[in-house]
């Protein structure tokens, strides 16, 4: 049995990094003087592969139809660093083979950051849908 305690370290319990644990993983990562020296676009580059692989192990081949045609998935991004994530997920997704991405993304027009543009032109290039305006009931449901 799994336990959601974070306090609770046994072979069978998940463990999960506060916020504030994460913040300071990404800056010792990203430590000039460090071991390591990721840039944030590497950092992005594997969340977002974990986050599609993830996704994959949990809803693979066997829980999806057995068809030729993609599932559809809404992949919401914001402005941040997630939205970058998000946006590296869905295109992994897409190349999967499996899903049809459809990404909202209502920064569109003015990405926060520079290689944002490049993730989004990466998205458009493999034929991911990009919207701005979060879609309606009826949208959603088709």
């Amino acid at each position: 049995q799994m336990s959601n305690d974070p306090q609770q370290n046994n072979d069978e319990s998940v463990t999960y990094l506060s916020g504030k644990d994460a913040t300071q993983l990404d800056i010792d990562l990203m430590d000039k003087k460090g071991d390591y020296e990721y840039e944030e676009p590497q950092l992005m580059e594997l969340a977002g592969l974990s986050v599609s692989s993830a996704i994959m192990d949990a809803y693979s081949n066997k829980h999806l139809p057995n068809n030729d045609k993609c599932e559809k998935a809404l992949i919401l991004c914001g402005p941040g660093n997630n939205g970058g994530d998000g946006l590296v997920a869905a295109r992994h997704l897409k190349l999967f083979g499996i899903y049809d991405p459809i990404v909202f993304y209502p920064r569109l027009e003015n990405p926060k950051k520079e290689f944002y543009k490049n993730l989004l032109k990466q998205c458009q290039a493999f034929n991911i849908k990009i919207i701005k305006d979060f879609p309606s009931n009826e949208e959603l449901s088709t």
